[in-house]
């Protein structure tokens, strides 16, 4: 699980630390806590959000 929940941070890091704009900074957050929440009422892994959120911003 902490290998997960740290390639979770990393990408989290890697997202934001690529000067993208503010704009789209706040929109990846609140897509990243949207998704959390809802893994989250499924009893998903969080493991799927990093492969979908990945996946988005490619």
């Amino acid at each position: 699980m902490a290998v997960k929940l740290s390639y979770a941070t990393r990408a989290k890091y890697m997202v934001t630390s690529y000067g993208i704009h503010s704009r789209r900074v706040n929109f990846v957050k609140s897509l990243l806590v949207t998704l959390s929440r809802t893994l989250r009422h499924t009893s998903r892994r969080n493991i799927e959000t990093v492969a979908i959120v990945g996946h988005f911003i490619e």
